[in-house]
């Protein structure tokens, strides 16, 4: 390898040892390590660097004194307690006047074999269709051979 400090290179071609694939003064290509390092004085100047290479791009300059964009969700309040979750959880069910129906454990076992009866039934379904789909993806089986008599 080359004891240079740059290396010029249009695109990347793969990781080289002490040198790092950046835009730098001399154009695109590798920069050896340190030099990258001692190129920039502080973190503040390197992405100074950065954006205005992005932006000169014929893009739109960087947003001068912007506001931040509104949150697209709002966080929630902390809650102090699971109790008083549990407590607010209550009142808006009884406020909803949404019927809760109480499940006992026969209407638990009937609910749990309806759901593995329509798994099982899925799975035939699918198995089925996957065969089918097999089929048609290779084609007509080959035509038997004929004896000659």
């Amino acid at each position: 390898m080359s004891s240079s400090a740059f290396i010029s290179a249009p695109t990347f071609a793969g990781k080289r040892p002490g040198y790092v694939f950046t835009s730098g003064p001399q154009g695109v290509g590798y920069y050896h390590d340190g030099a990258e390092k001692a190129g920039s004085s502080s973190a503040a100047a390197a992405l100074d660097e950065l954006e205005n290479f992005a932006y000169s791009k014929n893009k739109a300059p960087p947003p001068q004194d912007e506001p931040p964009p509104p949150a697209k969700r709002q966080k929630a309040p902390a809650r102090s307690s699971a109790e008083a979750l549990l407590a607010e959880a209550e009142a808006d069910l009884e406020s909803s006047k949404v019927e809760v129906a109480q499940i006992d454990e026969n209407g638990m076992k009937r609910m749990v074999l309806s759901i593995e009866k329509r798994i099982n039934e899925n799975m035939q379904v699918r198995s089925r269709a996957a065969d089918r789909h097999t089929a048609l993806a290779h084609g007509p089986p080959p035509p038997a051979p004929r004896s000659c008599a």
